[in-house]
C-alpha cells in the first residue's frame, strides 16, 4: 500500500490506506460508514469517505458528481 500511495504523492504519517480482508471491509463499509446496506455486499457505493486521524467521518463525496469531486479535491489540496 505504501508504494501505491507514493504514486499519488501520499506522505507517510499523513495519509493512511486501508488494507484488510474483504469480509472485514464489507462490515466496516456497511456498519461503520453506512456505505452499503448490511448483508448486500454486491452493492458498491460511488461515495468517497474522508476520515480524519481520530477516525471521525468528515464528509461523504459522490464520485459520480463533479461538484462533489471538485470539493473533495479542494479539501485534499488544503490538507497536503
Amino acid at each position: 500500500m505504501k508504494t501505491y500511495g507514493e504514486q499519488f504523492g501520499a506522505k507517510d504519517g499523513v495519509w493512511w490506506f486501508v488494507n484488510m480482508p474483504q469480509e472485514k471491509m464489507l462490515d466496516v463499509a456497511a456498519n461503520g460508514l453506512g456505505l452499503i446496506p448490511p448483508g448486500s455486499p454486491e452493492m458498491h457505493s460511488t461515495r468517497f469517505v474522508l476520515v480524519d486521524s481520530a477516525m471521525k467521518v468528515r464528509g461523504y463525496y459522490d464520485s459520480a458528481d463533479s461538484s462533489d469531486v471538485a470539493k473533495l479535491r479542494s479539501i485534499l489540496t488544503e490538507l497536503k
